[in-house]
């Protein structure tokens, strides 16, 4: 498929579609057949263009057969008549670009095109050949032939539950077959079709409307689809007008066309046709074209969409003598193929956890921004070492980042709170904590008791001794609590602060993270090399100091691009770091964290954030999105917002103009329990709904991640979500929000129980909804040392949403 050249096709008014829609009233999406084997059509199904041409020679059997292996839906292939009136498998009017040999098709008989090399040009990785001395090509004078029709589907009828066939008639003004007429490719095809009694299993594509026309009139039973492309003025909104009024039934057109959104696809489905555009190759392309509704897609990389929709695939994705190729390309604006550290998904695959899922969400007209927020569970098989847990963190880009990337859309990906900390026990000098990690303490979860956190920070101190007495010679008595944090700078820098900020620059992205940290410099005096060095690296040039005894909970952004070319490595792109207050429970008693600004111009600047692409990014961890100050609505008319930040830290972000309020979280405790206020997921809607849902406030979006998993004895668990002001989004809820109870639940969250809109994106729970009593029984039975096969089964995923003005 593909015209190849840019000549004009057909013109049609676009009145046309307002004609052929008159009187439609079905919003049923359509139904494609399958056949007698399932077709994969939920979420949309996987057509391997030309079979797959990035894998192997386009067009081949050899292409066919590698991606049944694969497991597609449907394999796409091109059809042109030789001059022996034989059809070929062949998309050009041409032998010369895929073969050794030279002339027209239609010029060749089918006993002399069978001479023809059909890998003589093919290199792997590229979307469709194109000759290039500069490659290899693998299979050059192994046998791979240009194939008739007749021999694939003698070939496709051995299957025993073999892929749809996608046939396009090639017939293009201006190429040397073309026949205005659209009968002479249609007059040998349609008897093959009936021969092998292929009617359920075939469709029969052409950007000649006419030829679609000789199809529909031979046999009305076999399903056309037409294709057009924008680069020749047709638009997908003329491509569905002639689709419906011809009465064909499958609207292909490219999926880059101006119109070709949303709201075209549901236009489609309105009028009973299905959408299936090409060609779709890009993992970011993939997942927005999928994100719109369409019924499938066409690809050169079917492998790519296949491994985004979680379909099981080999372990090697070409042929035998290719070379082992990844499932996605390189596209603009993604990753380069020669990044540093970039991980295989072979990789990122393995570090998955057991109970994983893509990332979900949706796309949005003129969007602005997109949000990806990672809710990422924690193992401390990422901490043995700087690299696994650089590996591991680029592996959450590259799962759910990276399909989402759009050329011209800015992309920003949160990451949780606290997601640092766990770096303390990298390498030898946390080793004793990583294996108490795997036999926790017994002990209560949450804010009360977390004794195994306790025992780990003592080990911790051991470990970090030479340090802790550096940092007590230079600064005097520090807390014994947040000691061990102050002794970590230089492995904080190193694990948390570069890998984030290499991030931010290697995939071209905005990043936001936090950790428990001071702030630093970097020196390369020897002295300090010898007394702060990490005893694992063997030579260093330089170490990272703490600058202060401080150490907060704070939240950081990088940008793509370095601004302070004197900064120290981590923080040369750093764009703002807000430092959390109030701070929990458990940061003070536990950690003795030192708390961010509460007075005066610092907590004004504090709590303003930064503006990134048009939007104020306002950064409330955890605790101070809890801080209104005020019911749901009851703003006292002399409230004075900035008056007190500790209590009134939301409606200060507010007052200083954050429109998009980031909640990184790391909330310890079990997730569905009752706290103090009730149930705890209805107490979380007082910061992720009610930021977007009080009409006290102005706040447009909300981005809550939540870190997952145990960790020792402490339980972190929630569910992710982005929420939207005035967003008429598909009814969700958090878990166990659709009961209330008086008594257990406090009055004033009554407004935050049921259904709402606002959720523009959610996660899933471990289970699904469920009376509060079944959902407190899964939760102890993930709490640490429950015993249960769900101890610590908790999911990894993502969210994403586009943000608009």
């Amino acid at each position: 498929m593909g015209i190849g050249r840019d000549r004009g096709l057909w013109r049609i008014g676009a009145g046309v579609l307002a004609a052929a829609l008159l009187g439609c009233g079905s919003s049923q999406r359509p139904q494609i057949q399958a056949g007698a084997c399932t077709l994969h059509s939920s979420g949309g199904f996987v057509s391997a263009h030309r079979g797959g041409a990035a894998y192997a020679p386009e067009n081949t059997l050899l292409a066919f057969a590698n991606a049944v292996r694969l497991g597609v839906d449907e394999i796409e292939l091109d059809v042109q008549l030789t001059a022996d009136g034989e059809l070929v498998v062949i998309h050009d009017d041409t032998l010369d670009r895929t073969t050794d040999c030279s002339g027209t098709v239609g010029a060749w008989t089918l006993a002399q095109i069978r001479a023809c090399d059909a890998a003589y040009w093919f290199a792997p990785g590229q979307a469709t050949t194109a000759p290039d001395t500069g490659l290899a090509h693998p299979l050059r004078g192994t046998g791979v032939r240009i194939p008739s029709l007749r021999e694939v589907l003698d070939w496709h009828a051995t299957l025993p539950c073999p892929p749809r066939l996608s046939i396009e008639i090639k017939n293009i003004p201006g190429e040397t077959n073309f026949d205005p007429v659209g009968t002479r490719s249609a007059d040998v095809l349609l008897p093959l079709l009936e021969a092998y009694a292929l009617a359920e299993r075939i469709v029969v594509q052409s950007f000649w409307p006419p030829t679609l026309d000789a199809v529909k009139r031979r046999n009305p039973a076999i399903r056309t689809q037409l294709l057009t492309t924008s680069s020749t003025g047709q638009t997908a909104t003329m491509n569905l007008a002639y689709t419906t009024a011809g009465g064909h039934d499958i609207s292909a057109p490219n999926f880059d066309a101006p119109d070709f959104d949303a709201a075209f696809v549901a236009l489609a489905h309105a009028a009973g046709k299905a959408v299936v555009p090409y060609t779709v190759d890009t993992a970011r392309d993939q997942q927005t074209t999928l994100a719109l509704g369409v019924d499938g897609l066409i690809t050169n990389y079917p492998g790519c969409a296949l491994h985004l929709r979680q379909r099981p695939l080999p372990d090697k994705l070409t042929p035998d003598g290719v070379p082992p190729l990844p499932a996605c390309p390189p596209s603009p604006g993604n990753p380069l193929p020669g990044m540093p550290d970039r991980p295989s998904p072979e990789v990122c695959a393995a570090l998955r956890p057991a109970r994983w899922q893509p990332a979900s969400g949706a796309a949005a007209p003129h969007a602005r921004l997109r949000v990806v927020g990672i809710q990422f569970k924690h193992d401390v098989r990422h901490v043995e070492s700087y690299a696994s847990f650089r590996t591991k963190m680029r592996c959450l880009m590259e799962d759910h980042a990276v399909p989402l990337m759009q050329p011209g859309l800015p992309m920003l990906v949160v990451f949780n709170e606290d997601i640092g900390l766990m770096t303390l026990a990298t390498g030898s000098r946390g080793a004793l904590v990583r294996e108490q990690a795997q036999t926790p303490l017994r002990a209560p979860a949450g804010d009360a008791a977390p004794l195994g956190i306790v025992a780990a920070l003592g080990l911790l101190n051991t470990s970090y001794a030479p340090q802790i007495a550096a940092y007590q010679a230079m600064f005097g008595p520090v807390d014994p609590r947040k000691q061990v944090l102050l002794a970590a700078t230089d492995t904080f820098a190193r694990a948390y602060s570069q890998t984030f900020s290499d991030i931010a620059r290697d995939y071209g992205v905005y990043v936001v993270a936090s950790n428990n940290m001071a702030r630093y410099r970097a020196s390369r005096d020897p002295l300090d090399i010898a007394l702060f060095k990490d005893p694992d690296l063997d030579s260093v040039d330089e170490v990272y100091i703490a600058t202060e005894p401080v150490v907060t909970n704070q939240t950081a952004i990088w940008g793509p691009v370095d601004i302070h070319p004197e900064a120290p490595k981590g923080e040369t792109n750093l764009l703002f770091r807000n430092h959390k207050v109030p701070l929990t429970d458990i940061e003070l008693t536990v950690l003795a964290l030192d708390e961010g600004p509460a007075e005066g111009d610092a907590a004004l600047a504090n709590a303003a954030g930064i503006e990134i692409e048009g939007f104020r990014l306002g950064f409330a961890t955890s605790l101070p999105a809890f801080q209104w100050g005020y019911d749901f609505g009851q703003r006292p008319a002399d409230f004075q917002p900035c008056a007190d930040v500790r209590a009134r830290y939301m409606p200060c972000m507010d007052a200083l103009g954050v429109d998009v309020v980031i909640q990184a979280e790391a909330n310890p405790g079990r997730w569905a329990t009752n706290q103090a206020g009730g149930w705890q997921p209805l107490e979380w809607m007082l910061s992720t709904w009610r930021t977007v849902a009080d009409p006290t406030v102005r706040f447009r979006y909300n981005v809550t991640p939540h870190l997952v998993g145990n960790l020792l004895d402490l339980v972190f668990d929630g569910q992710s979500a982005i929420t939207a002001r005035g967003a008429q989004a598909p009814l969700r809820h958090y878990v166990g929000n659709l009961e209330f109870e008086p008594g257990v639940d406090l009055e004033a969250y009554r407004v935050f129980q049921g259904e709402k809109r606002e959720f523009i994106a959610l996660a899933p729970w471990v289970v699904p909804d469920a009376p509060r009593a079944e959902l407190r029984a899964v939760a102890a039975a993930l709490a640490p040392g429950s015993g249960d096969a769900l101890e610590n089964d908790y999911l990894e995923t993502a969210v994403w949403a586009d943000f608009t003005r």
